[in-house]
């Protein structure tokens, strides 16, 4: 661990630092960050300052896949939505701890419908996606590097045939998805993963993430996680987040969920809170203020 935290301590220095020196995070409670080629897959939060702090700690952290969607993903629309949230878990059984999750989402967020097991298919996320203001979906989720449009998450698999709703639904569908909801939370693993640095893709232009997919399809806000999580911890964070969600904005609300498991000794190891990110506005309630400046990360 302590070799971690060198690891960690020497990103900040070399990232982080820098800004802060010029002054430009003076009062600031955000920062945005336009991460590029390997640094889509570094967890900001977890960098570590010369107190031995991290960042989250100090700073709510939004990321975004190019500075110019920002007043793109903040702009006023007439989306005519529910305010509930729907909430899939799929395999209840395989990963008894989504199960738990998925009941502690819907206790926090009260108003919505919970799908479990076989009702819990890609034609009823579909369907969530164009009407429920919130969706969380715990499952499994399948990065492909080597076709990165055919990225997935798992779901249960309905007994038509109809290809559109077979338990898979992939990248490429989902950019033809219109996509109404303000927040899309992915529990599952490396959904914010991409495959830059890699692929002979440009580096840095992970456009098939299912994150970015989600937030191009139409979503505010994604959170996704950069690495495989353990359902059980990513339940215990799933119940942090909306607990503080139902009082702030999203950025806010992933940092608190974050700094609460820092202080909690069972959960205190960034491996269990570090791998979620947040891409999108950040929320609907966060105004011009909250965040300070933008920074890109080359």
């Amino acid at each position: 661990m302590q070799a971690d935290k060198s690891v960690l301590s020497a990103l900040y220095k070399d990232l982080i630092s820098p800004v802060e020196k010029t002054g430009t995070l003076r009062n600031a409670k955000t920062i945005v960050v336009v991460p590029h080629a390997v640094l889509s897959y570094l967890p900001f939060a977890a960098l570590v300052d010369e107190r031995g702090r991290y960042l989250v700690e100090d700073y709510a952290i939004l990321s975004l896949p190019s500075a110019g969607s920002l007043p793109v993903l903040r702009r006023d629309d007439s989306r005519q939505i529910s305010s509930g949230i729907s909430v899939l878990a799929p395999f209840p059984s395989a990963l008894p701890g989504t199960r738990a999750e998925a009941i502690a989402v819907s206790r926090d967020l009260a108003g919505g419908e919970t799908f479990f097991g076989s009702t819990a298919t890609e034609s009823v996320l579909r369907s969530a996606l164009a009407r429920s203001s919130i969706v969380h979906v715990a499952s499994h989720a399948i990065l492909n590097t080597v076709s990165p449009m055919f990225s997935r998450i798992e779901l249960a698999q309905s007994a038509n045939s109809n290809p559109a709703d077979d338990g898979r639904l992939e990248v490429h569908e989902l950019l033809g998805i219109p996509v109404k909801s303000r927040l899309v939370f992915l529990s599952g693993c490396e959904t914010g993963a991409g495959t830059a640095g890699s692929t002979s893709f440009r580096k840095g232009q992970d456009y098939a993430t299912l994150s970015q997919a989600f937030l191009y399809a139409g979503a505010r806000d994604v959170i996704a996680t950069l690495w495989k999580i353990d359902d059980e911890r990513g339940a215990a964070f799933a119940g942090r987040f909306y607990a503080q969600l139902a009082r702030r904005p999203a950025v806010e609300a992933l940092a608190m969920a974050q700094r609460e498991m820092i202080h909690d000794a069972s959960l205190s190891i960034p491996r269990y809170w570090a791998g979620y990110t947040l891409s999108g506005s950040g929320g609907a309630a966060m105004s011009k203020s909250q965040t300070r400046r933008l920074v890109s990360v080359q």
